[in-house]
């Protein structure tokens, strides 16, 4: 019975330390699995955390842009319409326009390079039919608060009675 019940320990004792070794290597397999799962799922959840905040900064900027944009692109549309509107109605009878440039291109349009125009500047291109008219047109518009300065870019006789004229009216900001 000594016997018996020495080897029934021994074989006891062995084998539930390996039942117990066993067990315990299961149980850091599944938890090592599991471990890995979660940090994938948690370090995919960050990522996207991180992608919905930039995507939220780019959101906020672009608004911002949108919304700067808008404000340049009224106050310049009514600047503008302004502009045109006293220059339309400064005009004598005497004087077709051929051709109005605001802030026109100092340069073409090339690719892949920024567009340049001339700030603050309007071109304006057309036939006077009459000189004294078109001389008293210019002092006009010299004397307007909103024009800086008016330059005579080109002036050529075509008949007696018509003349082909280019200006440039350089704009004062405070003046309007």
């Amino acid at each position: 019975t000594r016997f018996l019940n020495k080897r029934l320990f021994n074989f006891g004792l062995k084998s539930s330390i390996g039942f117990f070794l066993i067990l315990l290597l299961v149980n850091f397999l599944a938890f090592n699995y599991y471990y890995n799962a979660n940090q994938k799922i948690v370090s995919f959840l960050a990522d996207e955390r991180l992608n919905i905040d930039n995507f939220e900064k780019l959101k906020t900027r672009v608004a911002e842009k949108e919304n700067k944009y808008m404000r340049l692109i009224e106050s310049k549309n009514s600047k503008t319409s302004f502009l045109l509107d006293r220059l339309a109605k400064s005009i004598p009878p005497s004087i077709l326009l051929t051709d109005v440039e605001f802030q026109p291109l100092t340069m073409p349009i090339r690719q892949n390079k920024p567009i340049e125009h001339n700030e603050n500047v309007m071109r304006i291109s057309g036939v006077a039919y009459n000189k004294i008219e078109f001389s008293n047109w210019t002092d006009v518009l010299e004397s307007v608060t909103w024009v800086h300065n008016l330059e005579i870019a080109n002036y050529e006789f075509n008949t007696d009675s018509s003349t082909n004229f280019s200006l440039n009216i350089i704009l004062d900001e405070t003046g309007y």
